[in-house]
């Protein structure tokens, strides 16, 4: 995070309220693809954020990508 008017406390927050409201659903897949087309429409919404948006999703991918590299081999993917 490099936005100096937003502080940790300020992020955890929002993100701990995103978070338990998009699992409420009770299916991760939904909720996964509701918050993806969410960020991206926030994202699309103000330009003055989209290049720094794609920056930072790019970031995650990358995160994501070195994460399943370690799932087992065995383990079911739907």
């Amino acid at each position: 995070m490099s936005n100096p008017r937003i502080t940790i406390e300020q992020l955890l927050a929002l993100t701990t309220q995103v978070g338990e409201f998009a699992t409420a659903s009770g299916n991760h897949e939904l909720a996964l693809n509701a918050l993806m087309s969410a960020y991206c429409a926030v994202a699309m919404a103000h330009p003055c954020c989209q290049q720094a948006s794609a920056n930072q999703a790019l970031h995650v991918a990358m995160l994501l990508a070195a994460k399943a590299a370690e799932i087992p081999a065995n383990t079911p993917i739907h």
